[in-house]
């Protein structure tokens, strides 16, 4: 299962200062595949991966037997590797191999009450500031924030936004901005957060990205808005007929060629932009057929995104000509990778995790 906040469908564009939208794939409003992926034939098992391999992290320190425990979120920020799971449990590695559990977090939670669980779903470095943002519906939103990104502190409660988990956030233009469901909140320092006065229609904001001086945030329903100062949006989201899915929203690219990249149901769309606005484009990466694709990451001149169990590879984030499949060894699926220190770091269900060296 992967980021109930995060989604996707079929690539449209309708206006730039009114609201514009993505639908990259559509479909059922499925949650993607089973959870594992598939070997180059189609089948289950068998065949020869097609494209790199990665190398299995054996020490596990975010490990759980329930299929539904796993990493949610891995972060390279500060030259600094943090993941983040369903139990409220961090760890932290400077070279993405060796990890060590955080042992005190904010987002803890008690492993005999199912209920409890105070899930991570994203972390962002801004302002001296490692900030970490989850909680549940039953729990209510949930911020931290860190010096170091290992002692962390409890940000404050407070407005309308903490009322649902918070899903998504990122740094830029000197200031954090994150969603809860439907709401937006800006904040300086990641401690004092301000709603931003406008709600937004849809199945609530799953996404955020911040890049060429403009935040870019996603809702379930395949839409997106933008924003210069991450409190003034071009336009509120409007649902589409159907189900539509962008799961994660990145920007990266060579230099002089940054784009926006989301990751749909069965698609990757990239943005363009010209004097009237920002355009979009869907490629479907074989075997990412009518699957969520649940995270991509950019690092020394190659795109890495993951659906399921399986990886797909690209230079441009147009073409993606190799795929590797079940770099679990199993069923798992890939919820997380990040690119720091040389390498991606991959991480998913059970609390299992691999690294791919980029050379």
């Amino acid at each position: 299962m992967k980021k109930v906040f995060k989604l996707v469908g079929i690539i449209a564009l309708v206006a730039v200062i009114g609201f514009s939208f993505i639908a990259c794939g559509g479909g059922d409003g499925g949650g993607g595949n089973d959870g594992g992926g598939k070997t180059p034939g189609g089948s289950d098992g068998g065949g020869t991966p097609a494209g790199p391999q990665w190398t299995p992290i054996t020490q596990n320190v975010l490990g759980g037997p329930e299929t539904w425990h796993g990493i949610k979120t891995i972060a390279y920020v500060n030259n600094i590797f943090i993941a983040g799971d369903t139990k409220g449990r961090m760890a932290t590695s400077t070279d993405g191999v060796t990890w060590t559990a955080v042992t005190q977090s904010v987002f803890s939670s008690d492993d005999s009450d199912p209920n409890s669980e105070d899930p991570i779903w994203a972390i962002a470095y801004g302002n001296n500031k490692f900030v970490a943002v989850g909680g549940d519906y039953r729990q209510r939103g949930k911020v931290a924030v860190s010096s170091d990104g290992v002692t962390w502190t409890a940000a404050a409660r407070t407005g309308s936004f903490f009322n649902n988990s918070v899903s998504a956030i990122a740094y830029g233009n000197g200031k954090f901005v994150a969603a809860a469901s439907d709401r937006l909140a800006t904040s300086p320092d990641g401690e004092t957060w301000t709603d931003i006065p406008m709600q937004y229609n849809g199945s609530g904001i799953r996404a955020i990205a911040y890049g060429d001086g403009k935040f870019v945030a996603s809702n379930g329903n395949g839409e997106y808005s933008i924003s210069y100062d991450g409190e003034t949006w071009s336009g509120v989201f409007v649902p589409l007929a159907g189900s539509s899915y962008i799961n994660t929203i990145v920007y990266g690219g060579a230099a002089g060629q940054e784009k926006f990249f989301a990751g749909c149901q069965g698609k990757i769309a990239y943005s363009t932009e010209d004097w009237n606005g920002m355009h979009w484009t869907a490629v479907t990466p074989s075997g990412f057929e009518s699957a969520n694709i649940y995270a991509i990451a950019y690092g020394n001149n190659k795109f890495v995104a993951s659906s399921g169990g399986i990886t797909a590879y690209s230079t441009d984030g147009a073409a993606w000509p190799s795929v590797t499949y079940n770099i679990f060894g199993d069923y798992a699926d890939v919820s997380a990778i990040a690119y720091g220190n040389g390498k991606f770091v991959a991480g998913g269900q059970y609390g299992k995790m691999a690294y791919l060296i980029n050379n």
